[in-house]
């Protein structure tokens, strides 16, 4: 069981850490992505994956115009400030060696985490692989990742000081 969530990531972190096969990964985005590109993104890229060559990402497709510019925006800002490309960082599924969580101890607890496993796959000298998804329509709810331009707004606002934070973590050696 996972105590009292604090942060959107515990949980995640948390089945990371319990879990026993050789690849690991999450998705998430309130039942608007379909579970079988979590198993397709696995039989493209199996080998890579097992092997702790590649991480995957999901590269979302035919999303709506304000949606793709936010993206790119971020992907921008990140790629600019951490070096290296980061693009469609928020995509599902991940999916990676499970080597790589032993080194995920400074992982955030919020939507960050998506960006920091990119960036810390890339640094540990993984390949980031990408595998096409749609994105369905939600199912019900709230978006907690980007609804309103208010909830982008402060997203950004937060993912934006994660990036400046590991920026100055990889900077000074601590990252």
């Amino acid at each position: 069981s996972v105590p009292i969530i604090k942060g959107f990531c515990v949980g995640i972190m948390t089945g990371l850490k319990r879990a026993t096969g050789r690849v690991v990964g999450w998705t998430h985005a309130d039942l608007q992505t379909d579970p079988a590109d979590v198993v397709n993104g696995y039989r493209a890229f199996r080998h890579e994956l097992i092997e702790g060559r590649a991480a995957l990402k999901g590269r979302r497709v035919n999303r709506p115009t304000v949606d793709r510019l936010f993206t790119a925006g971020m992907s921008i800002a990140a790629s600019l400030a951490l070096g290296g490309r980061f693009s469609d960082v928020n995509g599902q599924p991940k999916l990676f060696s499970r080597k790589l969580i032993a080194e995920m101890d400074a992982a955030p607890g919020d939507f960050s985490l998506d960006l920091y496993l990119l960036w810390l796959a890339r640094h540990k000298g993984y390949a980031i692989v990408e595998h096409p998804v749609a994105y369905g329509r939600r199912a019900g709810g709230e978006a907690k990742g980007g609804g309103s331009l208010r909830v982008k707004w402060t997203l950004t606002r937060r993912t934006l000081t994660f990036i400046r934070r590991l920026r100055h973590q990889v900077r000074t050696g601590a990252g």
